[in-house]
């Protein structure tokens, strides 16, 4: 009887133990969209703050990949550029894990999901001639189309599956960005900015 009212406490012990760590991950995770990001962007952005900045936040393209998204975002007063990157949980909700923003009007990274890289770009482009993009990378040329045509645009392309992980962005002097007649309008631009992790 002692053993059966034993092995019932260690079950129930484990259960409750079990529901306190799924319940934690619940409340420490959303599902991002318009409404909720911003105001989780902004609580992520003043951990560790002792006076908090209630800094404007705007989200605009994302991009998915296996169990990780990333946000192209602008945010505080001066509307740095700069990008959000989120992790999906066991329960399907995802938790911030990285921000980074500053100056510049592109950010750009490679990543790695389950063994294959993808090259990721951000820009920010408030006149709209920005059509498509390409660069190299390890000798290889890889382009990008901003199909919509947007302003602020996060786009994303899988590398060769040659291509080996010693740099985790792309070389911006081979950077191209053409307007929709496939004119080199690169020049036009500064391409200054930071890396996307």
């Amino acid at each position: 009887m002692k053993t059966r009212t034993k092995v019932c406490a260690a079950l129930a012990a484990v259960l409750a133990v079990a529901l306190a760590v799924i319940g934690l991950t619940w409340n420490a995770s959303f599902v991002p969209d318009e409404a909720t990001l911003p105001e989780k962007i902004r609580d992520f952005d003043n951990i560790g703050r002792e006076t908090p900045l209630s800094t404007d936040v705007r989200v605009y393209d994302d991009v998915g990949i296996g169990s990780e998204a990333w946000y192209l975002i602008e945010i505080g007063e001066d509307l740095d550029l700069g990008y959000v990157k989120l992790e999906k949980n066991f329960l399907g909700r995802y938790q911030i894990v990285h921000l980074g923003y500053g100056g510049g009007s592109f950010w750009d990274g490679i990543v790695e999901s389950g063994g294959t890289y993808y090259w990721l770009l951000g820009g920010r482009d408030v006149s709209g001639r920005i059509a498509s993009v390409s660069a190299t990378v390890e000798g290889k040329d890889y382009t990008m189309e901003n199909t919509m045509g947007d302003t602020h645009f996060l786009l994303c392309t899988e590398l060769s599956s040659d291509w080996s992980p010693e740099e985790d962005h792309i070389d911006r002097e081979t950077l191209r960005l053409y307007d929709e007649q496939g004119n080199d309008i690169t020049a036009d631009y500064d391409l200054s900015g930071g890396g996307i992790q």
